[in-house]
């Protein structure tokens, strides 16, 4: 047994824990049946690594994976080899009690060990990056400054790490970056000697308001963050009026294809946004909540009287979560109204207009028709796709851009 499995050919063994790839429970076991095997398997085990500490544990010891990895990457240090997608989430703690990634002093030990050169992808989450020791700061640096980097996922980090990036980076997502430095200390320099070949770019609001300290930096030329070349913008804000914040950075990304904007309005409010200064958009994407009286589509037939007759918008896409509030009529009908008025002379290149809707109330064809009763012209002139969900699945807040 143990000799067939030997003559296996390295291209079959490939294919054969292609089938597992998702499956890490067999992935393990697979993994014993020979050095050859092992190899393989630990490869994809080990490529996307997660440490957090479970939100709904029960009272008990603290969280503290430091002493394990760090003795694993000791004794097997090709296992840091293998490491492509690393997350560190500190979990929920309050105002007073640290992190378990601050208390953690192996852990910061064992990140020294993993090589920089093999990260692709960084979160850093629910972290106060002024609690964490030294070393734990060192290393991510570390990995930050890396060749191979090129997904970044940062909240609550000090906006001085975006300098030490390298040119490689290319994804970027942010949510409450500070820049408080100590007494006296002058920001970071930057130490590319390029810019960021950023093709997509996702920033999030607090409750505090728009990320401003995100975008002066993003904005600042000196910083070579190189907007003028980013392809897709996600702005997930959790207030509308946090939208005009970011006009200067729209007017800045002349190249942006794609733009993803979570928002609902009221029938009166003005458009938060102005997709004129846009003339490379060819990709729009609103999603959001309905509620009692706002509604994603709304936002949606604000922002499109924006658009210019030369934007080259070919792509429509919303996702709309109705949770138990029924599904009416309006707002679709004013929003396939406007596509008839202005399909030919605003919008001319637009040929896919791709409803996804969530609603656990109803059935799915009921909720069909009355959709295609309401968007006649989008139906008649064969833009029209409709997505309906009515059981909760796993859904990314950014998909499909």
């Amino acid at each position: 047994m143990a000799k067939f499995g030997h003559e296996i050919p390295a291209e079959l063994v490939q294919q054969i824990i292609g089938y597992l790839e998702d499956d890490e429970e067999s992935l393990r076991l697979v993994s014993l049946v020979s050095s050859k095997f092992k190899d393989h398997c630990q490869r994809i085990i080990f490529s996307k690594v997660q440490f957090q500490h479970p939100w709904n544990a029960p009272i008990g010891p603290r969280y503290s994976p430091g002493k394990r990895l760090l003795s694993l990457l000791q004794k097997s240090p090709e296992i840091g080899t293998y490491f492509r997608d690393l997350t560190i989430d500190g979990g929920c703690t309050d105002d007073v009690e640290e992190s378990w990634v601050a208390q953690d002093l192996d852990f910061s030990a064992a990140l020294k060990l993993i090589p920089p050169t093999s990260i692709r992808r960084l979160r850093i989450s629910n972290v106060w990056w002024d609690d964490l020791p030294g070393p734990a700061k060192e290393s991510i640096s570390t990995i930050a400054r890396s060749t191979s980097l090129h997904t970044l996922v940062i909240c609550e980090c000090p906006v001085d790490l975006l300098s030490v990036c390298g040119p490689s980076l290319k994804h970027l997502e942010t949510y409450s970056l500070t820049n408080f430095r100590p007494s006296g200390r002058k920001p970071a320099m930057v130490e590319r000697d390029s810019s960021f070949g950023l093709e997509t770019l996702t920033l999030l609001s607090s409750q505090y308001g728009p990320p401003r300290i995100e975008m002066d930096y993003l904005l600042n030329d000196a910083n070579r963050t190189g907007i003028s070349n980013l392809k897709r913008l996600r702005l997930m804000f959790s207030n509308m009026l946090h939208y005009p914040a970011v006009m200067p950075l729209l007017e800045k990304a002349t190249s942006l294809t794609s733009l993803l904007v979570f928002q609902s309005s009221k029938p009166d409010c003005k458009p938060t946004l102005d997709l004129a200064v846009l003339p490379s958009l060819q990709m729009l994407s609103m999603r959001g909540h309905v509620m009692e009286d706002h509604h994603p589509i709304t936002a949606l037939l604000k922002l499109l009287r924006t658009a210019s007759p030369s934007t080259p918008l070919t792509y429509i896409h919303t996702y709309t979560c109705c949770n138990s509030r029924p599904l009416y009529v309006d707002p679709w009908k004013p929003l396939d109204e406007f596509l008839a008025d202005n399909h030919k002379g605003q919008l001319p290149k637009l040929s896919r207009l791709h409803i996804r809707l969530f609603s656990y109330k109803g059935d799915r064809k009921a909720i069909m028709d009355r959709l295609e009763g309401a968007l006649p012209y989008s139906k008649q002139a064969g833009i029209l796709e409709i997505s309906i969900d009515t059981e909760v699945k796993q859904y990314s807040n950014y998909e499909p851009f």
